[in-house]
């Protein structure tokens, strides 16, 4: 069927604007960029112990501080995972050394008492680092899994939407020790404007422990689901004035 009437017309408009960005809401932007180490144990409280007020900051569930290996790169920590997070411009994700930055962050975070790892592990870690692969501890063995799947105890399992863009706050310093962004081969103020938003350390997005189930509540603050809502009002009204006009003539 064509659109042959001016109902039909909005109609059809209406799907061709927001038919791409409902389908747009099960894609995870952020695959490109970041890399997870997933099924881990960590110590948050040692962790926060180790922060200064300028070289952290804060979500509900995690601490972010910058990579020791590049002043650029988030390290997003949780209870069971540290994600590697580089920012959108500035780096190239492709050619980025992730098994560099993997071995001296989890270093420092296994030297700190942060992170339950032993040598062996984390020189295994280190070594399967690849670009757009996440590593899950799965079944008492190391795997690589690709960014949509995760794993739970010995159990592998993928979903078809993993949620919006997570929103990455810097902190202003590197943490004793760490590599200060003035020292990387870009200046920082010309690679974090991406990464950085405008949102407190308080209002950070949650990292999902399990991606299966903070899908549902990541997709929900999906701008896409907005314009998937007004659309449906719009052919409400588009339903309505159509059925008066029926009506009158």
């Amino acid at each position: 069927m064509g659109c042959n009437s001016k109902f039909l017309a909005s109609l059809c408009l209406l799907t061709l604007v927001t038919g791409p960005s409902i389908a747009g809401a099960c894609m995870d932007p952020d695959s490109n960029y970041k890399m997870v180490i997933g099924n881990v144990r960590n110590d948050l409280k040692v962790l926060k112990d180790l922060c200064a007020e300028e070289t952290c900051t804060y979500s509900a569930y995690s601490v972010t501080f910058r990579s020791h290996h590049d002043g650029r790169v988030a390290v997003i920590v949780t209870n069971n995972s540290v994600t590697s997070f580089v920012p959108k411009t500035g780096l190239n994700p492709e050619t980025y050394d992730w098994k560099a930055s993997l071995r001296e962050d989890l270093s420092f975070l296994k030297n700190s008492g942060v992170l339950t790892i032993t040598d062996s592990e984390l020189a295994q870690i280190t070594s399967m680092a690849v670009y757009r692969k996440n590593i899950y501890y799965c079944g008492n063995v190391w795997k690589t899994l690709d960014p949509s799947c995760f794993c739970e105890g010995d159990h592998e399992d993928c979903v078809d939407c993993v949620g919006a863009s997570i929103a990455v706050v810097l902190p202003e310093k590197p943490m004793a020790g760490g590599v200060s962004p003035i020292e990387t081969s870009t200046p920082i103020k010309e690679t974090t404007t991406s990464i950085v938003q405008t949102t407190t350390s308080t209002d950070l997005e949650k990292i999902p422990e399990n991606p299966k189930s903070a899908s549902k509540d990541l997709q929900e603050q999906n701008p896409a689901y907005a314009t998937a809502i007004i659309a449906l009002i719009l052919i409400a009204a588009a339903v309505f004035l159509y059925t008066t006009y029926k009506r009158r003539n």
